[in-house]
């Protein structure tokens, strides 16, 4: 115990500990302690689901839905679900300057195809490759270095933050990135459909002026396809979807589609996100790439490898 005496006499008493802060108990209260301040904190994500799988009592510091969605990682080899071990280098911010901020994201115009103003991707700048490791955006501490690709399939307001300040993805050093699938639900409007496809073409440019390479998102309900094709150039290659198992014929639609942009004879390389055993049958089946969805894991949900 201290005892520090202040100028108006006051006595403040301070508990020491000799507990380690990398034992069960210590890393508890370090998540109490750091609890207040989430918005700013990057969480060792990797760490806090080892502690909840192995009992560790959290539901005084999250609502039980908050620990459902915990973000885990999803990185992608062999087909498998695995571990954030690949993310090479998960530490703190101050181990790296972040170049970028939103106060260097321009209020820009970009060349377009259409009457709509949608930025034309720049087709020289297009993933070649789903480069290693291949991770979800909103499932790992911002402050990772991850020289892979990033996914964007997840809760929408994870993508309202990008809108604001893009710069994030591309202080990663990442090589990929899809384009930010905001929702194109079958009864939106038109007009807000079209503003989510400016915002995510829009981003995506930014990002390819910034050395990032980008696979154009195809996951928008079928009334709003037209729309998303505008400005995806022709002879684009490399594009993304969300899998559904009860929706296999709009995952069939969408890669027509990525056929006709890519042109006669050339195979494009279509990447299809979650969707469970039988999305990635029929991916088997297409020569279409599948990448397991990270919540299936932690939910305990098992996909064969057969």
């Amino acid at each position: 115990m201290i005892i520090i005496q202040t100028d108006g006499k006051q006595i403040v008493a301070v508990q020491r500990t000799d507990l380690d802060i990398d034992s069960a108990e210590g890393r508890g209260l370090a998540y109490a302690d750091n609890r207040v301040g989430e918005l700013s904190l990057d969480w060792d994500a990797q760490q806090v689901l080892a502690d909840l799988d192995a009992g560790m009592d959290l539901s005084g510091l999250w609502r039980q839905d908050e620990l459902d969605k915990f973000p885990m990682d999803v990185t992608v080899d062999t087909g498998e679900t695995e571990s954030a071990d690949l993310i090479e280098d998960e530490v703190d911010a101050s181990r790296y300057e972040r170049i970028y901020s939103r106060w260097d994201v321009p209020d820009a115009l970009w060349p377009s195809d259409n009457d709509f103003g949608i930025p034309l991707l720049d087709i020289n700048m297009q993933a070649l490759s789903i480069d290693q490791p291949c991770a979800t955006w909103g499932v790992t501490g911002r402050t990772a270095r991850m020289n892979g690709t990033w996914l964007f399939y997840t809760e929408d307001y994870r993508y309202e933050a990008i809108w604001t300040d893009p710069s994030g993805v591309v202080n990663t050093g990442c090589v990929n990135a899809a384009e930010p699938n905001f929702s194109c639900y079958s009864n939106m409007p038109p007009a807000v459909a079209m503003w989510q496809i400016y915002r995510k073409r829009w981003i995506a440019r930014w990002w390819q002026s910034m050395g990032v390479r980008v696979i154009v998102d195809l996951n928008v309900a079928p009334v709003h396809y037209a729309s998303n094709r505008m400005g995806i150039p022709a002879g684009w290659r490399t594009f993304a979807t969300r899998g559904y198992s009860n929706r296999l014929d709009e995952c069939h639609a969408e890669y027509q589609q990525a056929c006709e942009i890519a042109g006669d004879g050339v195979t494009p390389l279509f990447v299809v996100y979650g969707g469970g055993q039988a999305v990635k049958d029929e991916c088997k089946s297409k020569g279409w790439l599948w990448i397991p969805e990270a919540q299936d894991r932690r939910k305990g949900r098992k996909v064969s490898n057969g």
